[in-house]
C-alpha cells in the first residue's frame, strides 16, 4: 500500500466588478471603508468558525458561515462565499466527513481570499 500526499492549491474566486461597483458608489474613502470593515468581519467570522467546529458546535458553526456569505458577496469573494454554503450545507445534511473537507477548504480559501483581495494579481477572475 503507499500513500499519496496530494497538493492543494485553491484559487481565489473573485468578481472585481462588485469591488468597482462599491467604488463607484460610494466613493473611494467610503468604499475603502466597506473593503476594510468586511475583511476584518470576515477575519472575525473565519476565527470563530474554526474555534467552533473544534468544539463540534455545528449549529454555531452554520450561523457564522451563512454570515460569511453576504460580506464576501458584497467585496466579490465569491469563491469564498460559495464555499461558505457548502460548509452549510454538510451540516444540513449531517454529512461530517464531507464538513471536515469543506471547512479545511474554507480555512484555506479564507486565507488566500483576506491575502489575495490587497494584490489584484493574486486573484481568478
Amino acid at each position: 500500500m503507499s500513500v499519496t500526499d496530494l497538493k492543494v492549491d485553491e484559487f481565489v474566486r473573485f468578481e472585481p466588478r462588485k469591488l468597482a461597483d462599491l467604488y463607484r458608489t460610494m466613493g473611494e474613502i467610503g468604499a475603502e471603508n466597506v473593503l476594510c470593515d468586511a475583511m476584518e468581519d470576515l477575519t472575525i467570522q473565519l476565527v470563530r468558525v474554526e474555534k467552533l467546529a473544534k468544539r463540534d458546535r455545528l449549529d454555531s458553526v452554520h450561523d457564522v458561515v451563512m454570515r460569511i456569505v453576504p460580506v464576501a458577496e458584497r467585496i466579490g469573494l465569491l469563491g469564498l462565499a460559495r464555499v461558505a454554503r457548502d460548509v452549510a450545507g454538510c451540516i444540513e445534511v449531517g454529512d461530517k466527513t464531507a464538513l471536515a473537507a469543506t471547512l479545511a477548504r474554507l480555512n484555506r480559501i479564507g486565507d488566500k481570499s483576506l491575502t489575495a483581495i490587497w494584490d489584484p494579481q493574486n486573484l481568478s477572475v
